[in-house]
């Protein structure tokens, strides 16, 4: 099964590479064997109604030309590593307002914890792991 981390980072790649890559490529930038790709492909394809098309001429696989600019993920689309930034910013926010937490910030850190989760990821592990020293 495909990771939301797989789907989006070959997602990045079509668009970084609209002429296409092909799989030798992909199973390197992915660094997963050529069955995890296809995973990925059908992932993109089958849930998110992507508009891959593969070249035989090029043998690449790409976002087809009329929808390469359009297409895009549903919804808030965070790597791991990028969901552990915000994860940090927010433990560093609440800090820094201690005791006055706006509405704001609480529903940001509300929908960041559910993206996190959503990942896999355990917050209350982040949590420890991440220390921010503050004067």
């Amino acid at each position: 099964m495909a990771t939301k981390d797989q789907v989006q980072r070959l997602h990045g790649l079509f668009k970084k590479h609209p002429d296409g890559l092909n799989m030798m490529t992909l199973t390197a930038e992915l660094a997963v064997s050529p069955e995890v790709v296809q995973q990925v492909l059908n992932t993109l394809t089958e849930e998110y109604n992507a508009p891959i098309q593969y070249n035989t001429a090029t043998r690449a696989y790409h976002y087809a030309a009329d929808a390469r600019n359009t297409f895009q993920l549903p919804g808030v689309t965070l790597s791991a590593t990028e969901l552990r930034g915000m994860a940090a910013v927010l433990n560093l926010l609440n800090d820094l307002n201690q005791g006055e937490g706006s509405d704001d910030l609480t529903r940001m850190q509300q929908l960041m914890n559910s993206l996190i989760t959503a990942h896999g990821l355990d917050i209350a592990d982040i949590n420890r792991r991440i220390r921010i020293l503050t004067n």
